[in-house]
């Protein structure tokens, strides 16, 4: 298993001009949707260093790699048979490769929210929250570690949220203000 970062905030507007003309047409339309810039570069991004990290690996020009999305919404890329999962939060975009399906998820800590944390919680999870010393980065790494068990797994319509990491073999570290989970089958 292998994990990349990148901060949005080092790509030059030239470069994301570049990199968002080298986007399927589906996903430069739901791009251009997007309202914030912020949310824009964190997707192209994503994408990009997906892209670069399979061209590195394996010979394919950048320009001539295709990533599209399942009906669920996982990635695939339609050269090369390789598992990836990417996501995005705050500054940066980051992106897992592994053996078999893979999910990954980075979130930025924010101000705790007791409400939410009932809703995708177990008991004990929730208990063990509570009791922490920092509620908000407590709940964000066990929330990164849910989305990146969801993610893996593809199809998110079965799955209980307050479950989903059961018997599932999870990675999480932290870097500044954020966690990042992996999750590989």
């Amino acid at each position: 298993m292998e994990w990349y970062k990148f901060n949005i905030n080092d790509l030059a507007e030239e470069e994301y001009k570049e990199f968002f003309e080298l986007l399927n047409p589906k996903k430069r339309e739901r791009i251009k949707r997007l309202k914030k810039t912020d949310d824009k570069k964190r997707s192209v991004c994503a994408e990009m260093l997906v892209k670069s990290v399979i061209s590195k690996k394996y010979g394919i020009n950048i320009e001539d790699i295709v990533i599209d999305t399942y009906e669920n919404g996982k990635p695939f890329c339609k050269n090369v048979d390789v598992a990836f999962n990417i996501s995005h939060s705050g500054e940066y975009a980051v992106c897992a490769f592994g053996e078999k399906a893979i999910g990954i998820d980075i979130q930025k800590i924010v101000p705790y929210n007791e409400k939410t944390a009932k809703k995708v919680c177990l008991r004990e999870e929730f208990e063990a929250v509570e009791k922490s010393a920092d509620k908000a980065a407590e709940f964000i790494k066990l929330w990164t570690k849910k989305e990146a068990a969801l993610k893996m797994q593809g199809d998110i319509s079965f799955c209980d949220i307050k479950t989903c990491t059961k018997g599932k073999r999870i990675e999480t570290f932290r870097f500044s203000d954020y966690f990042v989970s992996i999750c590989e089958k």
